[in-house]
């Protein structure tokens, strides 16, 4: 009756406003479910993540138990966090596009979840950048030894699929610290805090908190001694020399604190290019490398294989240019040395001993130098310069040998 008086009058009525109001609140609600389930798994990661970087409220965890987030560990339980850092991350993996980026981590997080879970209830948390991290259920009761065997054999497991499916490699830390789930950010912090010395181990390496041994110190006598020398050899420009004192003070790192190491070679660089600016200065030689550039690129890199490989190609490059400059410089300097012996051939006093002093070196550096580049003595030269002298002399003029003699000042 209400609807025939409303279509008649065609105006509304309480009725069809209650209605319409009741149809748009189940549209939108609708729509509100709708949303939820296609982006639960990505609101469920960012709660795992606000949990792990340590800025989630009581609320989250309230959350994490509403069963349309499917959490498959136990949040009341006491949980372990390892960690998967994908090795090249910087080399390879971030120069792919964004949309590649998200799918390959995607990728990874699924066979990741599907080894783990097989012995393990755990959730598996993409941390954005060049690792992800695994929550588990610790079994209770299990030996220790028996727990951390399984473990090293699933992450094994996870490398060899990533590296025959996707070709990459990950370096794997885990804390033998369990936590509660208030307090996982500090299992999570120390696991992907071991994943930095790879520095070390080289990559693909498997490290547990409780079998690392990590020195606090570093033998400073070593390191600076080494350092003057490493400075000496670039000078000099001893390649051999140069990466003997690196080699040398790489190997003095092993094994030293992370932060520790990281300071050092921030020291060793700034050594290295503190011997390039004297030798710029004192052999009049530009080196086109860039004490920033180089830096940041080291910081990137991952190993101290790689780090020692980037130092060599830097000396080679260096010594290489600076032998450059020697051959040009060395080269003027003997062009010099012909053109005055050619004019100064009749003075009777002209010797090795007198060249030098003209371009203010001495005797022995300047035989070396003019020897290397003419392969013969100065003194054979200007006797040389004498003779075809003597020659033209010979064919050109009448005088008498005793006359070309004494011109020439034989």
């Amino acid at each position: 009756k209400i609807v025939e008086e409303s279509e008649s009058t065609k105006t509304p009525n309480e009725f069809e406003v209650i209605s319409r109001n009741i149809s748009t609140a189940l549209s939108k609600l609708n729509t509100l479910q709708s949303f939820k389930d296609s982006n639960i798994n990505f609101l469920k990661q960012e709660l795992l993540q606000n949990i792990l970087f340590n800025v989630f409220e009581v609320k989250d965890i309230t959350f994490l138990q509403n069963p349309d987030y499917d959490i498959r560990f136990d949040i009341n339980s006491t949980l372990g966090v390892l960690v998967l850092r994908i090795d090249h991350y910087l080399g390879t993996f971030s120069k792919l596009p964004k949309s590649d980026q998200s799918l390959l981590k995607y990728a990874l997080a699924n066979v990741t979840t599907e080894v783990m879970s097989r012995q393990f209830n755990c959730e598996v948390v993409d941390m954005a950048e060049d690792h992800l991290a695994i929550i588990y259920d610790t079994k209770n009761g299990e030996d220790v030894l028996e727990s951390k065997q399984l473990v090293k054999s699933l992450i094994q497991e996870i490398s060899t699929v990533y590296i025959e499916n996707f070709d990459i490699s990950f370096s794997a830390g885990v804390s033998s610290e369990l936590e509660s789930i208030n307090n996982l950010h500090v299992t999570y912090k120390k696991s992907l805090e071991l994943t930095n010395y790879r520095l070390y181990y080289g990559h693909g390496c498997i490290l547990f908190s409780d079998e690392l041994e990590i020195s606090q110190t570093l033998d400073r006598d070593i390191i600076n001694s080494e350092i003057d020398n490493l400075q000496e050899a670039l000078k000099k420009a001893r390649l051999e020399d140069s990466e003997k004192y690196l080699s040398t003070i790489l190997s003095s790192l092993h094994e030293t604190k992370f932060e520790i190491a990281m300071f050092s070679l921030h020291r060793l660089t700034s050594s290295v290019f503190d011997a390039l600016n004297i030798i710029e200065k004192n052999n009049i030689v530009t080196f086109h490398t860039n004490y920033i550039d180089f830096t940041s690129y080291i910081r990137q890199l991952e190993t101290i294989e790689e780090i020692h490989i980037e130092f060599v190609e830097l000396f080679k490059t260096v010594i290489q240019e600076i032998n450059d400059s020697k051959d040009n410089k060395n080269a003027f300097l003997i062009e010099e040395i012909i053109k005055y012996i050619k004019s100064n051939y009749t003075d009777p006093n002209l010797s090795t001993n007198v060249i030098a002093d003209v371009f203010n070196l001495t005797s022995a550096h300047i035989g070396k130098i003019f020897r290397e580049h003419t392969y013969k003595s100065i003194s054979n030269y200007i006797n040389e310069v004498r003779l075809e002298k003597a020659a033209e002399l010979l064919i050109n003029t009448n005088l008498s040998v005793d006359d070309i003699m004494d011109k020439i000042k034989w």
